[in-house]
């Protein structure tokens, strides 16, 4: 036997066992990703009904606050707007 057959021997079995590696870590792989799935899926709808619900809060409550808010802001504005043109300036 020479160093080359014993170098060719060495590259084939390594060659063998990176492709058993390989098709384990596939299969892991897999496996691993059927089991965290379910998982996936139950932070998918979670994240859904979050959505729907701040959506709901925000035209529920949000939007009439702020239309609220400006209201008064406008009238506000319209009494200070007034103040000028009376001459009456408070401190």
């Amino acid at each position: 036997m020479s160093i080359e057959w014993f170098r060719d021997l060495v590259i084939v079995i390594f060659g063998i066992c990176a492709t058993v590696a390989v098709i384990m870590f596939i299969i892991l792989a897999f496996m691993f990703y059927a089991r965290l799935k379910p998982i996936f899926d139950s932070v998918k709808k979670t994240t859904q009904t979050v959505e729907r619900i701040t959506e709901s809060v925000e035209e529920a409550v949000a939007k009439p606050i702020s239309q609220i808010v400006s209201f008064f802001k406008g009238i506000g504005s319209a009494l200070g707007f007034m103040k000028r043109f009376t001459g009456r300036e408070e401190d």
